[in-house]
């Protein structure tokens, strides 16, 4: 809930008549609630610049705890930078975050930090809003943090959601092509994306770097058919990538 907070109030940035965000981002306000949130957004859908329709709202006592809101948006307006945009509303957000969740605000807060990371990746503030639509964070960074000593875990993620973290081993799977690039990435910006994604995930490793593929790869409109080594990987020295052989096969992974 703490992630989407945050992502609605960049959302009326890039929408200001997004009223889904519109009532997410009130209803955080201490003293609205669901009936005053209506017709604040109802007043802003009937304004020709609904950013700054909060600060013209016409009962003065509501208009008073928009005031916070009011200031941040004016502020994101003017900035550029999704990760400065991120960053912004994040300490905005603190304060509602401690009083929303007591108890356990240190660890969502973490969470919201590395949304910071993941939009400093981003050349704008769209481009970051899709890529949280498309792949959208699903668990906590306490959750897929490193462990180390005695209870040591296996942690399954993302590529995406690994960003900005580190482990002593890390597994790449499904190097291969159909994968790594994706079939529907043809344009080269759409490769050098892929390739970029290829690179975050094997800097993850602090230690031991293993990437595999499969040797033999179901389609279901073809049927079994080989693998293919990622081109991604043709031409890397054996002295930095060396080959392995799985026990049961003659053909090599990487």
């Amino acid at each position: 809930a703490h992630v989407k907070d945050l992502l609605a109030h960049l959302r009326l940035i890039a929408n200001p008549f997004d009223v889904v965000s519109w009532h997410r981002v009130l209803l955080l306000l201490e003293g609205i609630g669901p009936r005053t949130a209506a017709l604040i957004e109802q007043w802003i859908q009937a304004q020709p610049q609904p950013l700054a329709a909060l600060q013209s709202f016409p009962r003065r006592d509501v208009r008073e705890r928009l005031s916070g809101l009011a200031s941040l948006l004016e502020r994101l307006s003017r900035l550029t930078n999704p990760a400065e945009q991120t960053d912004e509303v994040l300490r905005y957000y603190v304060p509602l975050l401690e009083r929303q969740y007591p108890d356990d605000h240190p660890r969502r807060r973490k969470d919201l930090e590395h949304l910071v990371g993941l939009a400093s990746e981003h050349r704008s503030l769209l481009a970051f809003l899709t890529h949280m639509a498309l792949d959208p964070p699903t668990d906590s960074v306490d959750g897929v943090m490193a462990t180390e000593g005695d209870n040591e875990l296996l942690v399954l993620s993302t590529i995406h959601s690994a960003k900005g973290l580190e482990w002593r081993a890390v597994f790449v799977i499904w190097a291969t092509e159909g994968r790594f690039p994706a079939p529907h990435s043809l344009a080269p910006e759409d490769l050098e994306e892929e390739r970029r994604l290829l690179y975050v995930a094997v800097t993850r490793a602090r230690d031991q770097l293993y990437i595999t593929y499969p040797v033999k790869v179901f389609d279901r409109f073809q049927g079994v058919t080989l693998g293919k080594v990622s081109r991604f990987l043709e031409g890397i020295s054996p002295n930095v990538l060396v080959p392995s052989r799985v026990v049961s096969s003659q053909d090599p992974i990487f």
